[in-house]
């Protein structure tokens, strides 16, 4: 199983507004791509890099690096564009790609 994770730094002042977009908005238009088989949202509560911004990370699960790069290339752009557009600067991405290897 691959774990592809975002990991978004925001600003205080949009954060409440950007988490309520990600839950109706971004999250179910990546979902409904069809390329992930399940996704965890989670705020990042350490380490506090920098106290004007909260972190937050969703972890998208996807079967194969193929079926990643199938959606890096043909949903990811046009996704990662409209956050862009929204959030601009207020809105820092890290996005890290995983194997997982054992789950308990």
């Amino acid at each position: 199983m691959i774990i592809y994770s975002v990991t978004v730094s925001i600003e205080n002042e949009v954060a409440e507004e950007w988490l309520q977009w990600m839950q109706e908005n971004h999250i179910p238009a990546v979902m409904a791509t069809g390329y992930f088989k399940g996704y965890t949202l989670q705020q990042v509560l350490e380490p506090v890099v920098d106290p004007d911004r909260i972190n937050y990370n969703v972890l998208y699960e996807v079967e194969n690096r193929e079926t990643l790069e199938m959606y890096q290339q043909k949903a990811a752009p046009a996704l990662q564009r409209e956050h862009q557009q929204r959030y601009g600067e207020n809105a820092l991405a890290i996005r890290v790609i995983m194997d997982r290897l054992a789950r308990g």
